[in-house]
């Protein structure tokens, strides 16, 4: 049995508000975020393209945590969105994490 892909729900058009992350090998271990950059990259289910290619900014590097503000115009559509970090350590070495989703949901009347 597969195990379930980690969900963020979010609601359409909302901004200026934070994703937060914790960053984990595939044994979940915290992976310490010293010196690295954190992308996030969001895509449309079976798109091609990147929806969202988003830097986002470390809370605590040793502690793994980062988030990632959202901006005007971005996860603004209905849909679901799979989406995954990508951290550059500082010499360099890429990690991708597993991959979650992202539900941006219909904003109430």
């Amino acid at each position: 049995m597969m195990a379930a892909v980690p969900v963020i729900e979010v609601v359409e058009n909302d901004e200026l508000y934070d994703i937060n992350f914790t960053v984990k090998d595939d044994a979940g271990v915290i992976i310490d975020l010293t010196g690295a950059t954190i992308k996030l990259k969001v895509s449309a289910i079976g798109g091609t393209a990147l929806e969202l290619d988003g830097t986002c900014t470390l809370v605590v590097a040793a502690s793994g945590t980062c988030k990632y503000e959202v901006q005007n115009g971005e996860l603004d559509t209905v849909a679901i969105y799979h989406a995954a970090l990508r951290v550059t350590a500082s010499g360099g070495k890429i990690i991708t994490t597993k991959r979650f989703d992202i539900n941006v949901v219909k904003a109430l009347p």
